[in-house]
């Protein structure tokens, strides 16, 4: 993560977006994630950001996948980070399995 922010800080791109696992809210007692969110908050001169902890499965994705997205958008460009809204899940994990058997490969599906 680190170098990510090292690089966000040198290059001053006009936005930039960060995903983590949500472990980093609570890795080394909580350290981590405030060291993060120091570095991010020491640029707020040049970037407006923000996070959300945001899950695959609320985004019509069959598997849950809870993970941390940071967003910055340079102050002279936006006010605000446009968060997504939740989309109701239309498929399964089965939906996304071929169901035909190739090659004789024996695998099948069960229903």
């Amino acid at each position: 993560m680190g170098c990510c922010l090292e690089y966000i800080r040198v290059k001053t791109p006009d936005c930039f977006v960060i995903e983590n696992v949500r472990g980093l809210l609570s890795s080394s007692k909580g350290e981590d994630w405030k060291r993060v969110t120091t570095q991010l908050d020491n640029m707020r001169s040049i970037y407006h950001w923000d996070w959300r902890l945001l899950d695959a499965k609320d985004f019509d994705c069959p598997q849950s996948r809870p993970r941390i997205w940071i967003c910055g958008v340079k102050r002279s460009l936006a006010r605000s980070i446009p968060w997504p809204e939740p989309i109701p899940r239309t498929r399964t994990c089965l939906d996304c399995i071929d169901r035909e058997t190739k090659d004789g490969d024996g695998l099948k599906v069960a229903e």
